[in-house]
């Protein structure tokens, strides 16, 4: 719908300029006055629509690029809770194995799901 809104301005665009080529300031200064406000009003349409494209351009952009930083920061998100997970289910197991053999390891696990599971029923 666009394409035909610019092509009938262009078409008139030409149409304007043809008649301020064709006319002199001497012939008749408030024609050639009335002619080439024509043609500004219609470079002036010409240029708001150039202007609305460009700001179509820039929005797509934009929301591309929102996108994928979105994604971005998804995955971040993802991957840091797949870590903590991984830790804290291995610090846990370290943790349990503490009766069969009291290493460093389990030491650390101990104190790792001490400030890992909050202490609900302490006042």
């Amino acid at each position: 719908m666009n394409t035909k809104i610019e092509d009938a301005l262009w078409a008139d665009y030409k149409k304007a300029s043809d008649l301020v080529d064709g006319l002199s300031i001497g012939d008749n200064n408030e024609c050639y006055k009335m002619a080439l406000e024509d043609r500004d009003k219609v470079r002036t349409e010409l240029i708001k629509m150039e202007q609305m494209k460009n700001e179509e351009q820039t929005q797509i952009l934009q929301t591309k690029n929102e996108t994928k930083w979105n994604w971005i920061k998804f995955g971040m998100t993802l991957t840091t809770l797949g870590i903590n997970l991984a830790f804290s289910s291995w610090a846990m197991r370290k943790t349990f194995e503490f009766d069969r053999e009291g290493t460093v390891t389990s030491t650390l696990g101990r104190g790792i799901l001490n400030n890992t599971i909050p202490k609900l029923f302490k006042r």
